[in-house]
């Protein structure tokens, strides 16, 4: 069994590995600083995170074949329970049932401390859309969301974050913009 299902092949699943490798290892003012630009990449301490990383690496804590599949490809081997760890947002939840997972056989766990002492924080992606204030079609941009919505499907948001899911789901405010504002 390997203990963490990974799909590399597009890099952003090795992003949120490191985000939450450097919040456990140096903290979330380090790393806000990080990705602020504040700190290079070649800091001491960005060495450490790599050095933990490679604690997980070299024994194959992650899928062998993983730099050459998508995290969607990664999901079987989730489901199978041959890799039963998956850090991944709530829109994999749906890849997961249609896998043949049952909400109550998918749960959460926070990441673990590494540094002693260090705060616990979270890593929480989001998606937003903005406006250029010097958009020329404004009326049509506000549209793009709930269209992006529905391009989407209500069934994959329902599985990923319904009620049938288990999980929380993700908010449907539909606010207006003040006139003028846009």
């Amino acid at each position: 069994m390997t203990p963490f299902a990974i799909g590399t092949k597009a890099l952003w699943p090795t992003g949120g590995w490191f985000d939450y490798l450097d919040l456990r290892v140096n903290g979330y003012e380090f790393h806000m600083d990080l990705t602020a630009g504040k700190v290079p990449y070649t800091d001491p301490k960005v060495k450490a995170v790599f050095e933990k990383w490679g604690e997980l690496v070299k024994p194959g804590y992650f899928l062998e074949n993983h730099a050459t599949i998508d995290w969607q490809d990664a999901v079987p081997q989730f489901v199978q329970g041959k890799a039963p760890m998956y850090l991944m947002g709530n829109f994999a939840v749906a890849a997961m049932v249609d896998g043949g997972l049952k909400a109550d056989q998918i749960g959460f766990l926070q990441f673990p401390e590494i540094t002693a002492g260090i705060p616990m924080a979270e890593d929480a992606p989001t998606e937003s859309f903005h406006i250029p204030s010097g958009a020329k079609n404004k009326e049509d941009a506000l549209q793009v969301p709930r269209l992006s919505r529905n391009a989407r499907g209500a069934d994959q948001d329902e599985r990923s974050s319904g009620p049938a899911s288990g999980q929380q789901p993700v908010c449907q405010v539909e606010r207006s913009v003040p006139e003028g504002r846009v």
